[in-house]
């Protein structure tokens, strides 16, 4: 008869990285993606559907774009070179654009389309 591979349970595995090695629990995570936490987002969902950067932006300059769904739905521009909110849209709220978002089933968006 073959002899059949049988994995240790999740709990119990072992990769012996090194010797001091000693894994964190699951929530104590910390991807350190900023030292600073902003919130300047406009409306007050937290569903985001899309992020966008204009193609010449970086970490510290242009502007990133987002979008949010369901109630509290907003776009908001975000000027990275100040970390303020340059423009936004809600239902309520007409933009520099003067136009306000016609639904909250927003789905996708698209930055620097010729």
């Amino acid at each position: 008869m073959a002899e059949v591979y049988s994995p240790p349970t999740a709990d119990d595995a072992d990769f012996n990285f090194e010797l001091s090695y000693k894994s964190l629990p699951p929530l104590a995570a910390d991807f350190e993606f900023a030292l600073v936490i902003y919130y300047v987002l406009a409306g007050f969902s937290n569903m985001f559907t899309a992020i966008w950067a204009d193609s010449d932006a970086g970490r510290d300059k242009g502007k990133m774009h987002t979008l949010s769904w369901g109630t509290g739905t907003a776009l908001s521009i975000l000027e990275l070179d100040n970390k303020y909110l340059h423009d936004h849209y809600t239902q309520d709220y007409a933009g520099r654009a003067e136009e306000t978002l016609t639904d909250n089933d927003t789905r996708d968006l698209n930055v620097d389309t010729p």
